[in-house]
């Protein structure tokens, strides 16, 4: 038995992305959403692009640490990737999600038109789009880099070894941007400006010495200007984000026993999640831990590809469905609408 379920979505707190059976990527954008007053102005990149930049328009996100950052923002999101009707999906949940939040995201889904919603761990729909087998018994460690929370999970064939998280995410590395930009260059720029100088001057692929002109405005003269930028000052403001992360590996390994180093020492540590390409992560991790690191490949897709690769799986993995609810068991329950 299969148990046919037709789209997988990764609601994350800066990318929103929905994938289909056989791995079709459907959407794959920025969460941003865009509003004025109450009125929805543009999803995605086009409302990303509007943020601190046009007037009078707010622009939100719909998740957050653990949970819903905006009710909103999620319902106008879910209307939109919904709008073709029935389908049964899949969405990821963060792992420290409570059950109050999880009732809410699944009440959302079906009154935005879903015939049926189950929830993911998003870690363990991560494990299984980064490569980590399905069965088998040896222990892998999946380091999720999200934009609002750093996730590190033990897994053995899709068991959950061992959990811990960090609070923060590679936003914060954003707003730490923005702050040394306007401090040691004397330019203000938003977060736009600053995830591109984070993307391209603080990616693992950067070289040392590597320069780019930022535009921003003169925070003295009060008039747009160009400023060179070097890597190394964007690696610097990144590096005390990236300081907890060693630690929050070492604190998820003091949970398992010995014979999981063994298993490390074979598979390297996965990092996955859209930040991690950040500049130096996985030698910071190496250096501290002595475990060899590497980047899954599509880091910041993994989670979508793990729920599309449980789209059409066998029962065998029903368990890693929860809060599984169709619309008419909603209808139903005390106080639902027949």
């Amino acid at each position: 038995m299969h148990m046919n379920w037709s789209s997988g979505i990764d609601p994350g707190a800066y990318g929103v992305r929905m994938m289909g059976r056989a791995g079709s990527l459907k959407v794959n954008e920025s969460a941003a959403c865009a509003l004025r007053g109450e009125t929805l102005v543009a999803l995605g990149d086009d409302a990303r692009a509007m943020e601190a930049r046009v007037k009078g328009i707010r622009v939100v996100y719909p998740m957050t640490t653990g949970g819903v950052a905006d009710e909103t923002a999620l319902y106008l999101w879910l209307k939109y990737l919904l709008k073709e009707g029935r389908e049964r999906v899949l969405l990821s949940r963060p792992p420290t999600m409570p059950a109050s939040q999880m009732r809410l995201l699944t009440a959302l889904t079906l009154d935005c038109g879903a015939s049926a919603c189950g929830l993911v761990r998003s870690d363990i729909a991560c494990a299984l789009g980064a490569g980590v087998p399905p069965e088998g018994e040896k222990a892998r460690l999946v380091l999720q880099v999200g934009a609002s929370q750093i996730t590190a999970t033990l897994v053995a064939g899709l068991r959950v070894i061992a959990f811990d998280s960090l609070p923060y995410g590679l936003r914060a590395a954003d707003e730490a941007i923005v702050r040394m930009l306007r401090e040691q260059y004397g330019i203000a720029v938003g977060p736009v400006t600053a995830e591109g100088a984070k993307n391209s001057l603080g990616s693992a692929m950067s070289a040392s010495g590597m320069k780019e002109r930022i535009t921003g405005l003169d925070i003295h003269k009060g008039w747009p200007c160009q400023v060179e930028v070097d890597a190394g000052d964007v690696a610097d403001c990144i590096a005390p984000i990236l300081d907890g992360v060693p630690g929050l590996v070492l604190t998820v390994l003091g949970k398992a026993g010995p014979e999981v180093l063994k298993d490390l020492m074979e598979g390297p540590i996965l990092l996955a999640g859209g930040g991690a390409e950040v500049y130096g992560l996985g030698g910071r991790i190496t250096e501290q831990t002595s475990l060899p690191c590497t980047i899954a490949k599509e880091p910041g897709l993994c989670t979508v590809k793990g729920l599309s690769m449980l789209l059409d799986a066998s029962d065998d993995y029903q368990h890693l469905v929860e809060a599984h609810q169709t619309i008419l068991e909603k209808r139903f329950q005390p106080g639902g609408r027949l």
